[in-house]
């Protein structure tokens, strides 16, 4: 690459003299772009029109300014160096974190199987539950104790290997290692609250057997206080009669029970809220990509991927004029095969009728994320495939 400072290096300073809008237009600002302008113009003028096009060009220099705008990521690192070792410290943590939580999944789907087979006394079955409780809270905190431990260890063993350059990122040990500790006590929160959850509904399913034992012998003497009055009547009473007499004590009875149901947990906004943690790494056009309308329509309608912008049709009929192997081609069968296996976690998890929860779509994400890595793949595809499983 041919270099000369001279021309090469430009500052373009602010358009105003002063704040706006009262403040003057800098003269500087326009002779420094004129100046631009004229190096690029004389630089594109001494190249070989086989090799370079003005059409291309745009483009290119269209996607450099909208990657300066949108990842701000990479400005807060000194060099390439320094922020490839930030990358794949955190690829490591994320691997970290995400067997932290399968595994605190599968202790919390146990602990949940103990309180629903939970036997108590009838005389105490509140306090005994109460106090089952609280043995698996201990229990559980205990667990993510050791987890939080073997966290950390991991962390300080990866700054101890020789490759990979970690010791420019050094500076960044103790961020990570108060994500670790700000991470269990987001589980642990969590954690306790599906317990509590859980014990709930046991509580309230013994509730449940109670109000049908007591208002089923409330409705056998309602039932017999009927009969006894239509006795007395003398009267024989018809079969419409009596069904009605029979239904009025029938919705007079049921309306007395005292019942609450569990509240719909908002799992749209839940799988949207991971959508934007998962895809947050990406930088803020990603994020930027996502729709919570397309995530909400994005079930109705198949998926197809279709890439935009000029040099990208260009390719394409370019390959199908040399007959060489289309990636668009490539992308959707990934992108199938993706949704094929999405499809297929959803429906076990269906089949097993527990309550929704976030390590399902979490779980999604890895299964994307690991397939993603051997295709070579744009923001744009990615955002749109994830968008359109989500909105499943």
């Amino acid at each position: 690459m041919e270099y000369n400072p001279e021309t090469g290096n430009c500052y373009i300073p602010g358009l105003w003299n002063g704040n706006p809008p009262m403040a003057p237009v800098n003269a500087g600002y326009s002779e420094t772009v004129y100046e631009l302008k004229k190096n690029i113009i004389q630089l594109l003028g001494r190249c070989g029109s086989t090799s370079n096009n003005i059409l291309e060009f745009r483009e290119w220099t269209t996607s450099l300014w909208n990657a300066v705008k949108y990842e701000n990521f990479i400005f807060s690192f000194r060099n390439s160096l320094v922020a490839d070792a930030y990358m794949r410290l955190c690829t490591e943590y994320n691997k970290w974190e995400w067997e932290f939580k399968k595994e605190m999944y599968t202790w919390v789907t146990k602990a949940e199987t103990r309180i629903s087979n939970f036997e108590v006394a009838a005389t105490s079955e509140k306090h005994d539950m109460e106090e089952f409780v609280r043995i698996l809270k201990n229990e559980g905190a205990k667990e993510l104790s050791e987890r939080e431990t073997k966290l950390l260890e991991n962390l300080k063993d990866y700054f101890k290997q020789p490759e990979g350059h970690v010791y420019l990122v050094e500076g960044y040990r103790e961020v990570f290692a108060n994500s670790i500790k700000s991470f269990r006590q987001q589980t642990q929160r969590s954690v306790f609250n599906q317990l509590t959850a859980a014990a709930d509904i046991k509580q309230g399913m013994l509730e449940l057997d109670n109000i049908k034992q007591n208002h089923t012998k409330e409705m056998e003497i309602a039932v017999c206080a009927l009969i006894d009055e239509c006795r007395k009547k003398n009267v024989e009473m018809t079969d419409t009669e009596l069904e009605k007499e029979f239904e009025k004590t029938w919705k007079k009875t049921v309306n007395s029970m005292s019942f609450s149901g569990q509240k719909p947990s908002n799992i749209f906004g839940n799988v949207s809220h991971h959508l934007r943690l998962n895809l947050s790494p990406k930088g803020s056009h990603a994020c930027k990509l996502v729709s919570e309308e397309s995530l909400r329509e994005s079930e109705l309608e198949s998926f197809k991927y279709t890439p935009d912008g000029f040099i990208e049709r260009t390719k394409q009929v370019f390959r199908q004029w040399f007959k060489l192997k289309d990636p668009i081609k490539v992308k959707q069968q990934v992108a199938d095969s993706i949704i094929c296996v999405s499809i297929e976690c959803v429906s076990d998890k269906m089949k097993r009728k527990s309550d929704y929860h976030e390590t399902y779509i979490e779980e999604i994400f890895q299964i994307i994320d690991e397939k993603l890595n051997n295709v070579d793949s744009d923001i744009e595809f990615e955002v749109s495939l994830k968008q359109h499983i989500c909105g499943f």
